[in-house]
């Protein structure tokens, strides 16, 4: 059964990007949303997933806690223990799984550098310039939510050691 996927760059209190993948339309839909508070991030994921009838939810993942504490950073970890609890609230919802924030930025980086490519995805330098997916311009959080669900997908394939006969 083909499913619905929403990837998620959580922010407890700025910016959190979703991109919306139905797998057996092969229809992708982004969003974004605004906020200082993070239950309204929770508000806004919860309808999201309910109104798409989300049956994998992926989110960007944290588990470092920087030097210096900030409000949006313990916001941020309470998003994500929200975002853990909506298979509870979305009966739809059958696997909530997460993507480390470092194995996005390595991503990021590889597609800045042009080592790694995503069908559709295209950078355009200068004034008018960004990131664009399918020829809609995206903004960070989305190429972020991009960028996770693509890793999710098609997970990077680890190199093989040799064995060694002794």
């Amino acid at each position: 059964m083909p499913n619905k996927f929403l990837s998620i760059d959580p922010s407890g209190s700025g910016t959190t990007g979703c991109v919306f993948y139905d797998e057996k339309k092969k229809v992708y839909q982004f969003f974004n949303f605004t906020n200082k508070n993070w239950q309204e991030h929770f508000s806004f994921l919860s309808q999201l997933c309910q109104e798409k009838k989300i049956n994998v939810l992926i989110y960007e993942n944290t588990n470092f806690i920087y030097g210096r504490q900030f409000a949006g950073s313990v916001s941020l970890l309470k998003l994500i223990g929200g975002i853990e609890c909506l298979k509870y609230a979305c009966p739809a919802i059958k696997k909530v799984d997460n993507i480390l924030v470092k194995q996005v930025k390595d991503f990021y980086k590889k597609a800045v550098q042009g080592t790694l490519t995503i069908p559709e995805l295209e950078r355009k330098i200068g004034r008018k310039g960004g990131w664009f997916f399918q020829g809609q311009k995206i903004n960070v959080h989305e190429l972020d939510a991009l960028l996770g669900l693509n890793l999710y997908l098609s997970p990077p394939k680890e190199k093989k050691s040799k064995k060694i006969t002794l």
